[in-house]
């Protein structure tokens, strides 16, 4: 059984359409305005099975070959595995180096993360979360991500170098970003008169372990990520939660991979409707391979989740952005699509006319909260959350529906899907949650396009002219 004579079954099925909505713990899942039709869920099962979507899943849980073009292990869910293991010892490692930090430097007041792609956006969207839900507050966060220098200036503006710690990240140790921030690092640290050695100490290097990063000249602290972790899976190994770590205290570490682990153990379900991120993947191929829009728009309606649209792009984008199979060969049909981000509300005034009457069917996912996480609330919290949250189901309601009138102007053709994401209420665990989800998703989609999901070989190309120009 081909995806390609998957893809043709279902274009041609006819019905009504699916109204499924199925909830795993605090997170729920509802595809009732995908337009989907009835008759492709079981589709949907058979051909999961028929694949051995779920054998392939489970192998993926412990030491496997599934990276096959740089022949390697693909191991991003041992980091919350609960079984002994160098990355439990590195998580254990770093806790132990947050308590005592918190005990011992009253000193230090923030703390800044120099990183980029997967070691910046998984941070970052995992402090911005929890600054919304975590009332403990130990350092104040700052990102330093470019090459460009007027960030790293703006950045060192507002701090003091002698109340300041730094995280460098970096799995390669080597990327241009991250070569030329540590000179700028050390210069702006030079300007202020102080020495190698108290940088040493103020310094904090995540990375593999002998990599052109892991050097004790640079720091007195090394917590270490393998080469068989993508950068964009990092988010729940070192990389993405020494940051969180420093911050809210190093509770919420295990709370974020306690969730992940749960929604590992939920992709494992062989019963389709029972396993969300299986079900996301199909209603992602559905929109992409048998409707054929080559946009997807990701919304999320919370400021505290800002960041997740563009951590779920390059999730997908970096990830399955392929044209060729696990075997080499080109493919006949489209993988990932061009992914669109934004928070509502302000999309709605932004490019929401696109969506509702522009000459492209874009499919909309949307991610939001139920209910506010904060028992302290003033007394109108409450009612603008319902409202926030209403707001999602009337923009599906608007674009699955649309509305006929006699002026062209004012017609609204509907018929354009839309899924939704929810947790109950944001918290470190459901944090875990929506990141394993997402992770999990990708994965699926990477096994239904049979692609390798698990190199990012189309960002070295420029890299590499860049280094010889």
């Amino acid at each position: 059984m081909t995806l390609e004579s998957i893809i043709e079954k279902l274009t041609s099925l006819k019905g009504k359409n699916t109204s499924i909505s199925i909830k795993e713990n605090t997170i729920s899942y509802d595809i009732s305005k995908a337009l989907i039709k009835e008759s492709a869920i079981d589709l949907f099962e058979e051909t999961s099975t028929s694949l051995k979507l779920i054998p392939t899943f489970n192998s993926f849980l412990s030491e496997n070959s599934h990276n096959i073009t740089e022949s390697q292990s693909v191991d991003h869910h041992q980091l919350r595995s609960e079984n002994q293991s160098f990355f439990s010892n590195e998580k254990n490692r770093l806790i132990e180096f947050i308590d005592h930090f918190h005990k011992t430097n009253t000193a230090i007041t923030d703390v800044v993360q120099i990183g980029i792609g997967g070691s910046y956006l998984g941070p970052r969207l995992i402090h911005e979360a929890l600054s919304f839900v975590t009332d403990t507050r130990y350092l104040n966060a700052h990102f330093i991500t470019n090459i460009d220098p007027l960030e790293f200036d703006f950045i060192t503006q507002k701090i003091n170098p002698k109340t300041t710690l730094f995280i460098i990240a970096s799995k390669s140790g080597n990327t241009i970003e991250i070569e030329s921030n540590i000179t700028l690092l050390k210069e702006w640290w030079k300007s202020h008169n102080l020495s190698p050695q108290d940088l040493k100490k103020q310094t904090i290097l995540l990375t593999t372990k002998d990599s052109p990063l892991d050097n004790s000249k640079l720091s007195d602290h090394q917590f270490y990520i393998k080469k068989s972790i993508g950068g964009r899976f990092s988010a729940t190994s070192v990389i993405g939660l020494c940051l969180a770590g420093l911050c809210f205290g190093s509770s919420v570490i295990d709370e974020i991979l306690d969730g992940a682990q749960h929604m590992d153990k939920n992709a494992q379900n062989q019963t389709l409707l029972e396993n969300i991120a299986l079900l996301a993947a199909w209603e992602h191929i559905w929109q992409r391979n048998v409707k054929n829009y080559s946009n997807r728009v990701i919304i999320s309606y919370s400021s505290a989740l800002q960041a997740f649209p563009l951590y779920c792009q390059q999730l997908t984008c970096e990830s399955n952005g392929k044209s060729v199979d696990i075997n080499g060969n080109f493919l006949s049909y489209k993988t990932a699509p061009i992914i669109i981000t934004g928070v509502g509300t302000n999309s709605q005034h932004s490019f929401f006319q696109l969506l509702h009457q522009g000459t492209d069917i874009i499919p909309v996912e949307f991610i939001g909260i139920r209910n506010l996480s904060k028992t302290k609330k003033l007394p109108g919290q409450s009612k603008a959350q319902e409202l926030l949250f209403n707001s999602i189901k009337a923009q599906q309601k608007a674009l699955s529906d649309g509305e006929i009138v006699s002026e062209n102007h004012f017609s609204f053709q509907g018929n354009r899907p839309s899924s939704l994401l929810y947790l109950d209420s944001l918290s470190p665990y459901s944090i875990g949650q929506l990141i394993a989800f997402y992770e999990n998703k990708t994965l699926f989609e990477g096994l239904l396009w049979n692609i390798n999901s698990f190199d990012q070989i189309g960002v070295n190309l420029g890299k590499k002219i860049l280094q010889s120009s």
